[in-house]
């Protein structure tokens, strides 16, 4: 990193633009990436000065965000089909050598958490040390229907997930039985570094149980797309303030609590979502600037155009901001 006092990380699109996903434009890829565009989008990250490079997991979305287990499902046809994050983020560690690689954010009901903590420490391993380990309950309902997974109690779920994936990644033990999953006197080896990737847990709400699971189990906590309004600071300020609260009830720094955020570019000539962040690259980097100033320490960016021109585009706006920084 550069004197700068924030990370800038961009999406590398692993998505076809469809009805899921509308807003994450494909624009130079016409909508289907390949892994040649894939791994050009990072290598290219890797190059031009980006600190990270973020991958979503997600199978088959068709819009529908509607709560767990709608009575009916939309067609597929037509839906935002995704490639396997877990595959991508292993070759993306092998082929890339300076850029963070992150989940943003990995499902935890859609692999045994212990597994799912063996592919982290491995993927951690090939990347040497680069890895962020983003988790989350899920979100897309029909997709855990499509794919036969249970979307009921996806809270409860995700907390015993957690309780043997954070051991099992920081000490390489666990010995666990609870309602939904188990890892009898588990144990990862080898493994990678002694502490393990940081865990970042993402959080689309406000609600205390996800609040308290992130103040008690993750390195860095997430706020993604929570911010799709016109003016985002103010919502921005009152979650990391809730956050703080949350760690201060229970006995947490709260400078030990990493701050990212997700958020939108819309390149001039590109179609821009509602709250997507635009104007000159000048205006472009004064704005990220702001996020920064209150209290994020890493922002992961979907860019339209997504790509290898969405990353060029976005490396120039971090040069100015690399030119404007303290000691610059």
């Amino acid at each position: 990193m550069s004197a700068r006092a924030f990370k800038v990380g961009v999406f590398v699109p692993t998505w076809i633009a469809g009805s899921g996903l509308p807003h994450w434009t494909t624009t130079e890829l016409d909508g289907r990436p390949r892994w040649s565009d894939i791994l050009r989008t990072a290598e290219l990250a890797d190059d031009a000065g980006l600190d990270s490079v973020w991958v979503c997991d997600h199978m088959l979305m068709d819009g529908d965000w509607s709560a767990p287990d709608p009575p009916e499902l939309a067609p597929a046809a037509g839906a935002s089909g995704c490639w396997d994050a877990w595959a991508v983020m292993a070759a993306l560690a092998g082929r890339t050598t300076r850029v963070e690689i992150g989940s943003l954010v990995a499902c935890t009901s859609y692999l045994n958490p212990a597994r799912l903590a063996r592919l982290a420490d491995t993927i951690d391993e090939i990347s040497g040390g680069r890895l962020i380990l983003g988790l989350g309950a899920g979100d897309h309902w029909s997709e855990f229907r499509r794919f036969g997974y249970p979307p009921d109690r996806p809270i409860a779920r995700f907390e015993e997930a957690l309780k043997i994936i954070g051991p099992l990644l920081r000490t390489g033990h666990v010995d666990f039985e609870g309602e939904f999953y188990a890892a009898r006197d588990c144990e990862l080896s080898p493994r990678a570094r002694s502490s393990g990737p940081p865990i970042l847990i993402g959080t689309l709400g406000t609600g205390p149980r996800m609040t308290r699971l992130v103040v008690e189990h993750a390195d860095l906590w997430n706020g993604w797309y929570v911010f799709d309004e016109t003016d985002p600071l103010p919502d921005l300020t009152a979650q990391l303030e809730r956050i703080d609260a949350a760690c201060d009830v229970r006995g947490r720094d709260p400078a030990s609590l990493a701050r990212t955020a997700g958020v939108s570019i819309a390149f001039s000539g590109f179609e821009a979502e509602t709250g997507s962040i635009t104007g000159t690259d000048e205006q472009i980097a004064e704005t990220l600037s702001t996020y920064a100033a209150a209290g994020v320490q890493h922002l992961q960016v979907v860019t339209s155009p997504t790509g290898p021109a969405g990353v060029e585009r976005l490396a120039r706006v971090v040069e100015l901001i690399d030119r404007a920084a303290p000691g610059a």
